[in-house]
């Protein structure tokens, strides 16, 4: 049996905690249901994934960029109207966002830590 990866298991309990608070405790701040539980679970799907590897990075960043995400969408969300009458708000958009560049980052700094890895 191959063994798991401890980073990628704490990541995921942080991520399991993470989603607990935002999806329930400040739901009254952002009101959504179906875009934490999406987020949440693409998230786990990927650490669950990353169990079975080596990498160290990825998953630590992963599970923190949810709640990262979610505070920094908070200080930067614009409330609005649409040209119907609608309410918008943007904190959705910079979420994901900043949970896509997070983890691009964390790629990359993956891949030159192998990179300094294998010169040493």
């Amino acid at each position: 049996m191959k063994k798991f990866n401890k980073i990628s298991v704490v990541s995921l309990l942080i991520l399991i905690l993470s989603f607990t608070v935002v999806r329930y405790a400040v739901f009254g701040i952002h009101g959504m249901k179906q875009l934490p539980l999406v987020l949440g679970l693409l998230i786990a799907v990927e650490l669950i994934v990353l169990c079975f590897t080596k990498v160290k990075i990825v998953p630590l960043i992963s599970a923190i960029s949810y709640p990262l995400g979610f505070a920094i969408g908070c200080l930067f969300q614009i409330s609005g109207l649409d040209a119907g009458g609608g309410a918008t708000n943007n904190l959705w958009i910079i979420w994901i966002g900043t949970i896509f560049v997070m983890n691009i980052i964390a790629v990359f700094a993956e891949l030159i830590n192998r990179k300094k890895a294998k010169q040493q």
